[in-house]
């Protein structure tokens, strides 16, 4: 299931990158609208955050950060603390966490009625 919720966050995370892009250009004035992009903005770099942490944890499982011997590094993977029952449930709840700020910040776009392919 964390590959797939990975998969929609990217996509959401996509989408809200356009929107700022979008504010920025029409150098959007109003206050309150201003602050509602705020905090999309900070959840938007808490999702890439999560998803460059994830890659490269990805990317260390494979062996290819780090170097070394292979042998030793998946030895000293499997004993360390980060396992992959930790990393897994470690990542489900921060990946449960952002969804839920975005959702949460989705919600307060009614406020501004704003569709959701506003214009601004």
């Amino acid at each position: 299931g964390v590959k797939v919720e990975l998969q929609k966050l990217q996509s959401t995370v996509s989408a809200i990158a356009a929107l700022l892009c979008e504010a920025e250009r029409r150098q959007v004035q109003a206050a309150d609208l201003k602050d509602w992009l705020k905090k999309l903005e900070d959840v938007l770099y808490d999702a890439e955050d999560l998803l460059d942490d994830f890659s490269t944890e990805v990317l260390r499982r494979r062996g290819v950060v780090g170097g070394g011997n292979r042998i030793l590094n998946e030895v000293g993977f499997f004993l360390s603390s980060s396992n992959q029952l930790v990393y897994a449930d470690k990542m489900a709840h921060r990946v449960k966490d952002i969804r839920e700020r975005i959702d949460a910040i989705s919600n307060d776009r009614v406020r501004f009625q704003l569709a959701e392919s506003s214009n601004l």
